[in-house]
């Protein structure tokens, strides 16, 4: 039972296709990098330093006045790391 038209499904495969080729992979299929999204910051490491524990991807967090530094994304959003400890921005 279909539920959208096979030239539907054909311009979403192509579109798919088209998208994938803007990111680049690893031999075994791991993100590499992703495209530009236009969205600039500030703080330029966002996304780019990795976490020691997890190796995921580490984002500028301001928790108060004094602790300005990048934490561990995925343990931000429940990803399981158990890494609490943040990098300085200042000692970057």
């Amino acid at each position: 039972m279909r539920i959208i038209s096979d030239v539907l499904w054909r311009r979403v495969q192509a579109r798919r296709e088209q998208t994938r080729k803007h990111y680049v992979r690893a031999a075994d299929g791991k993100l590499l990098s992703k495209p530009e999204s236009g969205v600039f910051s500030a703080h330029l490491l966002s996304g780019f330093i990795r976490c020691g524990v997890c190796h995921g991807a580490m984002g500028f967090s301001r928790k108060n006045a004094r602790t300005i530094a990048y934490y561990c994304v995925g343990r931000g959003v429940g990803s399981g790391c158990t890494n609490a400890r943040g990098i300085p921005e200042a000692d970057l």
